[in-house]
């Protein structure tokens, strides 16, 4: 996929994409000037989320995949059912209160 700049543009593009495999990583043109967990850890108090831990498995077996159905198992663990947003609400991030923040774009209904 190239690069789209225009946020507006990136959501109904992402709309589609979520429509069709119900999963996709986004990444942002800007860069937070506030860390995630830095935002999780100050803005929202006590905030907990459960993990998940899922074997790592590969979807179609090919002969070359001999050492990894003997060899010890990898697992995947990550997190699961996290309500809310890791965006910043600190003025000074260009991040948190641009178009990007899927909030943002959810409330100017880029979705629809």
């Amino acid at each position: 996929m190239s690069e789209i700049y225009d946020d507006q543009k990136r959501g109904r593009c992402f709309k589609s994409f979520f429509i069709m495999w119900c999963v996709c990583k986004i990444f942002s043109p800007l860069n937070a000037s506030v860390p995630a967990g830095i935002v999780l850890m100050k803005e929202k108090a006590g905030f907990k989320f459960t993990t998940r831990v899922q074997p790592l498995r590969l979807a179609e077996w090919d002969t070359d995949d001999r050492e990894m159905a003997s060899g010890k198992t990898e697992k995947v663990e990550h997190g699961c059912d996290v309500n809310g947003s890791a965006f910043s609400s600190s003025p000074s991030d260009q991040l948190g209160k641009g178009n990007s923040n899927l909030k943002v774009l959810m409330a100017l209904n880029t979705f629809s």
